[in-house]
């Protein structure tokens, strides 16, 4: 079960999806047509880079 929502994100150069999942981020890696590669792996959260939108300005 998903807690949150998933965002877009980055792991070592590797862009995909993460999420919460019972107070262990997850990470599912995906290629650039969007089709997921492997399985979910559980990550830390200091490894993971999130993707913001380019229109969202960061102050």
């Amino acid at each position: 079960m998903r807690t949150m929502e998933t965002k877009e994100c980055f792991l070592k150069d590797q862009f995909g999806y993460c999420w919460l999942e019972h107070d262990q981020w997850m990470f599912q890696a995906v290629d650039v047509h969007e089709q997921l590669l492997g399985e979910p792996i559980k990550v830390e959260l200091a490894d993971l880079v999130f993707h913001h939108d380019e229109d969202e300005e960061l102050h």
